[in-house]
């Protein structure tokens, strides 16, 4: 499992990765002797080695080091890659000339909490931080489902996992106020819970994500959740 501190960067920073090393016998995992070779190389966006590095494992089986984006580098998805005897893994990060947002996206729900089956209206304002609309621009909506995810290591299950409904996708343009509504119907849904564990009302969180492209090569998303129930009363 490799992993960097953060997923983008811009050139002239430093990037933070460390790895974790497990032998795998037939999914039977266990750690490495400490001292084991590791070669860790950084690859560029044409896949170019960039900077190379013989890391040995710790205690823990784990590998970690650093890397500095030159100025001016080249811009575009990185990799960093571990190689430990025959076996190569990678984990891709950003390296990109991001800048702070110059406007922002409001999504407002026309209620908080719905029966499944209403029809859900929902309101996307966008807005320069000097006050002017982002007219006629393209934005997509996405749903999401709040559930249950074990992990790869199986154990208890987090509920806190966002899913995509990818046939929930809404696409379409903001008006001459910066505007955008849209409508749906409230379901529960495949994540559906109980509100409380002798209760028959189930309710599901889903998640809406509005984003935004002004033209200027960037994107602001705005995020916005409600509540549904399969019935309005236990």
């Amino acid at each position: 499992h490799i992993y960097t501190d953060r997923p983008i960067y811009r050139p002239g920073q430093t990037v933070f990765f460390k790895a974790i090393v497990r032998a795998d016998a037939d999914v039977n995992y266990s750690l490495l002797p400490p001292g084991s070779p590791v070669t860790a190389r950084v690859r560029d966006a044409r896949n170019n080695v960039v900077q190379t590095f013989a890391l040995e494992t710790n205690a823990f089986s784990t590998v970690h080091g650093e890397f500095a984006v030159a100025e001016g580098a080249m811009l575009g998805d990185y990799a960093v890659e571990i190689v430990v005897g025959e076996e190569s893994h990678k984990q891709t990060f950003k390296v990109e000339e991001y800048r702070k947002p110059d406007y922002h996206v409001t999504l407002t729900p026309q209620q908080a909490a719905y029966v499944e089956g209403d029809l859900v209206r929902v309101t996307v304002d966008t807005a320069y931080y000097f006050g002017e609309p982002v007219v006629d621009a393209p934005i997509e909506i996405y749903q999401y489902q709040l559930g249950w995810y074990y992990g790869y290591w199986g154990g208890d299950p987090d509920e806190n996992v966002w899913f995509r409904s990818y046939s929930q996708l809404t696409q379409g343009r903001t008006d001459a106020n910066g505007r955008f509504t849209f409508t749906f119907r409230a379901k529960v849904g495949e994540y559906s819970r109980q509100r409380l564990w002798n209760a028959a009302l189930k309710h599901a969180v889903w998640g809406l994500e509005a984003t935004v492209d002004d033209g200027s090569r960037q994107t602001v998303s705005g995020f916005a959740t409600i509540h549904v129930y399969d019935a309005a009363e236990v």
